[in-house]
């Protein structure tokens, strides 16, 4: 059997931000609307691809501060995900709950954010439902 690195079937690797607050008294997640054309309008959690290089670290930071323009103060292991990207890829979800340093601006990558206190029904990765779920399933 080739065990080259090329002949294996290696899930690209995510990272993803839990932002989590309470907001009118209630466990709320920050979700942002995609902006680019790939599932443009879809609902989902910061973040994005890890690159060559790259710790999951600071692919975390690099995303987040790419779809908010703001820098991450703490993070910590929330769970890791499998799920199918919106071209039929298998991918691994690290997601990180995080702690921003301000409230997020809109940018190229993401229209708009906002709070959720239950997961949406317009997500755009089934790795985001399944962090949601845990999320809110934990808190009660």
């Amino acid at each position: 059997m080739d065990r080259t690195p090329l002949a294996w079937d290696n899930p690209p690797v995510v990272v993803n931000a839990l932002v989590t607050a309470k907001v009118n008294g209630k466990d709320c997640a920050l979700i942002g609307i995609r902006n680019q054309e790939n599932g443009k309008g879809k609902i989902e959690l910061i973040g994005g691809f890890v690159e060559i290089g790259e710790t999951l670290e600071e692919a975390l930071r690099r995303e987040v501060r790419e779809e908010t323009e703001c820098e991450v103060i703490r993070l910590a292991y929330f769970g890791s995900y499998v799920g199918t990207y919106s071209d039929g890829r298998k991918v691994l979800s690290v997601v990180f709950h995080v702690l921003l340093d301000e409230v997020p601006k809109s940018t190229q990558e993401i229209k708009s954010f906002g709070w959720v206190e239950k997961v949406p029904d317009d997500m755009f990765a089934d790795c985001d439902v399944a962090a949601l779920r845990d999320y809110f399933n934990n808190i009660l």
